[in-house]
């Protein structure tokens, strides 16, 4: 418990988070780091490709379909990125904070309070 400036911190995790914080935070090489280098990977093939199609004569189905497998390579790594930040974003955050104006819950519990993060006192 922590008291700064006329409001209490209290701590509040549950075993699943700290556990799902702590998996998130060691596997984030593959969540994250992976993705971001096949991204790259894809992004150096896509200009490959875009290269040798401004030196062809159908520039033009070339490049649509380029752009097209380059969308559909790198749409799961950034879904993968998005919701390993997400999940750990909504998981780090463990304090409810108690003050004269009202409550801040932890962003895992908005699910349960309606995504009212902020309770003021009525």
């Amino acid at each position: 418990m922590q008291t700064v400036s006329n409001s209490i911190s209290i701590r509040y995790s549950t075993s699943v988070s700290r556990t799902l914080v702590r998996v998130l935070k060691l596997t984030s090489v593959f969540w994250c780091v992976i993705p971001v280098v096949w991204i790259f990977a894809c992004l150096v093939q896509f200009a490959w490709v875009f290269i040798g199609a401004l030196r062809g004569y159908d520039q033009g189905q070339i490049l649509n379909n380029a752009i097209f497998t380059l969308l559909l390579q790198i749409a799961a790594p950034i879904a993968t990125i998005f919701a390993g930040c997400f999940l750990l974003l909504m998981f780090i955050d463990d304090r409810i904070v108690l003050s004269r104006q009202g409550l801040i819950l932890p962003l895992s519990l908005c699910v349960q309070f309606y995504c009212h993060r902020n309770r003021l006192w009525r």
